[in-house]
């Protein structure tokens, strides 16, 4: 039984989004992410090498992180088998007062 996975589409600023199954296999994809199969094998890497590392003294893994660039970010979530990508855009902010300035 495939998720409901409608709430994807729904998320603000988002410009497309994949489902990633625990085995590394595409389940949903859509916009910028589509029929990107390299991208998430690169992904479940990250994956792999985040929950490795042990990054508290606990060992508790993480559920949610994120992948910023000047123009977009990456929203990656783990929940159950899943793990959920969405590519967004940064809400605009006004420019600095010191941005783009000439000396």
């Amino acid at each position: 039984m495939e998720p409901n996975l409608a709430f994807l589409a729904k998320i603000p600023d988002q410009v497309g989004y994949q489902v990633i199954s625990a085995d590394g296999a595409v389940v949903k994809s859509s916009g910028d992410l589509a029929n990107r199969d390299t991208f998430a094998s690169v992904v479940m890497k990250m994956l792999q090498v985040a929950q490795s590392a042990q990054i508290t003294k606990t060992g508790e893994p993480f559920k949610y992180f994120t992948v910023n660039f000047d123009e977009y970010f990456y929203s990656i979530s783990v929940t159950g088998k899943l793990v959920y990508v969405v590519k967004r855009k940064p809400k605009q902010n006004p420019p600095s007062p010191t941005k783009n300035v000439i000396v």
